[in-house]
């Protein structure tokens, strides 16, 4: 079982300066690997916007435990919860207890849960191991992401995990700080479907 780290003062780390063009912008047609995942059809005219409630996602890419690219607008035609949390976190470690349960729930409904992680238990960057780790740790199924481009940062940039963003089929965010409880991300989610 996972330490719970419920008293520490843990390291801060910061934005990159600088990120990866994004392809909406750059003209470029949007691409993602191969990766065993979902693969919806983007549209040629989504530009991203940010991580506010209300913008269009930015196309967040990680690394699964194949080490396979994932892609957030590969997701396109799914609501999305976007979960970004920490290894080393207490509160995303409760988290992820029930993540699994909510993502079986509403897979009918072409809901997908991704978690986003950039830090492993001693706050370093991920590998594909934790990956797996944190997988098998928690019986999860749904995506789980290495955060290797610094996603997290932006998404989070107090670095107050966990961070929960629900995003609808446009990959347009809904709600963009979610409480981090299981309750929650399921209204929040209820809510979306409601509005379809």
């Amino acid at each position: 079982m996972l330490i719970l780290s419920l008293a520490c003062d843990p390291p801060r780390f910061y934005s990159p300066d600088t990120t990866d063009d994004d392809t909406a912008s750059s003209g470029a047609a949007w691409s993602c690997a191969d990766n065993g995942w979902s693969l919806g059809e983007v549209p040629d005219a989504l530009s991203a916007e940010g991580f506010g409630a209300g913008d269009v996602a930015e196309d967040v890419r990680g690394y699964d435990e194949a080490w396979d690219e994932v892609c957030l607008w590969q997701f396109y035609g799914k609501v999305v919860v976007l979960d970004v949390s920490t290894m080393w976190c207490g509160p995303c470690q409760t988290l992820a207890q029930d993540l699994e349960e909510t993502y079986q729930h509403y897979l009918a409904d072409d809901v997908v849960y991704v978690t986003l992680l950039p830090e492993n238990l001693t706050y370093s960057e991920m590998s594909a191991e934790d990956v797996t780790y944190w997988k098998d740790s928690f019986g999860i199924t749904a995506p789980v992401l290495a955060d290797v481009d610094g996603w997290a940062y932006q998404i989070e940039p107090e670095q107050s995990w966990p961070r929960i963003l629900v995003v609808d089929r446009t990959m347009t965010v809904r709600q963009d700080d979610v409480e981090p409880y299981d309750d929650a991300i399921r209204a929040a989610v209820d809510a979306v479907l409601a509005s379809e």
